[in-house]
């Protein structure tokens, strides 16, 4: 364990990837407040990870086209839904396709359309939390460095989080980086998990209550029982513990399921823990 922990971290990818993230990160905290500052802020994280995780991919040219197609469709996203999520899907096929990813097409297809699902997921949980967002990420990340047998990409990812750190600190908004981020942990949760599908469902479980959240609002429009916490900071710090249990459940139990069976049915417990610990206690006289 610890010759992988000095070989990784000897790696150019990983080596890359820090000088990346606190070089991004210290040209956005030196600028002035004001939305210069904040849109500099969302912009090093995938910046920086970018520069860290495709280093170390298959096909670093694919990728990094992938991630210019998913980047703007993020952008386009902010004015025309419809047509940035179209970009997000592109980008998404771009990577799938030509980084030839083996599995049945079912599986392709799924990883398609998994790419805007979890850029749309990070929006709404961003609207809603606001830059605790950001550190539901970073667990995220370093949930998928941990519990992949081939951790290269995301440890290039990891190595980046300086640049995160200062987007939480100055407040920047996720959901203008949301598309590349999600293309990033995609990418190094395939590629680090896909000689153990175990690995591959708790990695791509790891985003943990990214998804977990955003969901259990959509339910309880119809099942108000499902409701998640409301808005507060004592439900921010709830929040962050929850992710880091649900996010050590996924990557460190699940992930380490040799049938894909069986971690899907683990995740979905670890999911389902998650949900528990952020439900919103509320009573039949409240109304709400």
């Amino acid at each position: 364990m610890i010759d992988t922990l000095l070989r990784l971290v000897s790696s150019l990818h990983v080596i890359a990837g820090l000088v990346a993230g606190v070089a991004t990160g210290v040209i956005a905290a030196a600028l002035p407040k004001g939305p210069l500052r904040r849109h500099a802020a969302t912009a090093a994280y995938p910046i920086a990870a970018a520069i860290g995780g495709l280093t170390a991919a298959r096909n670093p040219v694919v990728d990094a086209t992938a991630l210019a197609v998913v980047a703007v469709g993020g952008i386009v996203r902010r004015r025309s839904r419809w047509a940035g999520t179209v970009l997000v899907l592109a980008g998404a096929v771009i990577m799938v396709v030509g980084d030839s990813f083996p599995g049945p097409p079912l599986l392709r297809g799924a990883l398609v359309l998994w790419v805007p699902l979890v850029a749309a997921a990070i929006e709404s949980v961003d609207r809603r939390w606001g830059a605790v967002t950001w550190a539901l990420v970073g667990i995220s990340v370093l949930g998928v460095f941990a519990g992949v047998p081939e951790p290269a990409i995301a440890a290039g990812l990891a190595a980046a989080l300086p640049a995160l750190a200062v987007a939480w600190a100055v407040r920047a908004p996720v959901a203008w980086a949301a598309a590349p981020v999600g293309l990033l942990l995609t990418l190094a949760a395939v590629e680090g998990g896909f000689v153990r599908p175990g690995a591959m469902v708790g990695a791509l479980a790891g985003l943990g209550l990214l998804l977990v959240e955003p969901v259990a609002r959509a339910v309880a429009g119809r099942w108000p029982a499902f409701a998640p916490l409301d808005v507060d900071p004592r439900a921010r710090r709830l929040l962050v513990v929850a992710q880091a249990l649900v996010v050590a459940l996924t990557s460190r139990v699940a992930g380490f399921r040799d049938v894909g069976l069986q971690a899907l049915v683990v995740a979905i417990g670890a999911l389902a823990i998650g949900w528990l610990a952020i439900r919103g206690h509320r009573t039949p006289e409240s109304g709400t």
